[in-house]
């Protein structure tokens, strides 16, 4: 960061971005039944079926509390934030959300590198879980990073088997069908 800059942490635009893909909007949006819990993290029903938990950010513990996985904060040295989560019953798989927005050249490019290590991270976390637990990586990333110039974080992405999507991720990558309505 530049002396004197204002760092990702102040600024709005990314905030926005974050908001308008709003993962628990798009679920109820395809007919799924949204239902918060007193832990700011979401039941997922199809009809009186529970399909899924969502959630975004520091939810993920609690969650993982609530499933009594008392040590969840210990299993890693710091305890990651993501964007978004989402946890599927049906096929046993969690899906961890990074967002990213970018207008311009910066250190968010550089940071769509950093997949691996969170990858890492957040595997031996849900392996504490569950052993048998199925993990999916995914960026939502706004239309900007839509450019050949970024060619080499697709390749990486690719190469760890990580998923990228401008905007709206489909719901049936996160194995939910879409349009129950």
């Amino acid at each position: 960061m530049k002396k004197g800059g204002v760092g990702g942490a102040n600024t709005q635009t990314g905030a926005v971005f974050e908001k308008q893909t709003e993962l628990y909007e798009n679920i109820g949006n395809n007919g799924y039944t949204v239902i918060p819990t007193r832990k700011n993290y979401n039941k997922i029903y199809n009809g009186d079926v529970l399909v899924g938990y969502q959630g975004k950010q520091a939810s993920l513990y609690d969650f993982l509390l609530d499933q009594n996985m008392t040590n969840c904060k210990d299993i890693n040295a710091v305890n990651y934030r993501p964007d978004d989560w989402f946890y599927n019953l049906d096929n046993e798989t969690f899906y961890i959300i990074e967002k990213k927005h970018q207008m311009g050249d910066g250190s968010t490019v550089q940071k769509l590198f950093g997949c691996g290590g969170l990858e890492f991270c957040y595997l031996r976390l849900f392996k504490a879980f569950n052993p048998n637990i199925k993990f999916q990586m995914i960026y939502q990333l706004n239309p900007w990073h839509d450019n050949p110039k970024h060619q080499d974080y697709f390749d990486y992405f690719e190469y760890k088997g990580v998923k990228w999507f401008f905007t709206d991720i489909p719901l049936a990558v996160l194995g939910l069908k879409e349009n129950l309505v």
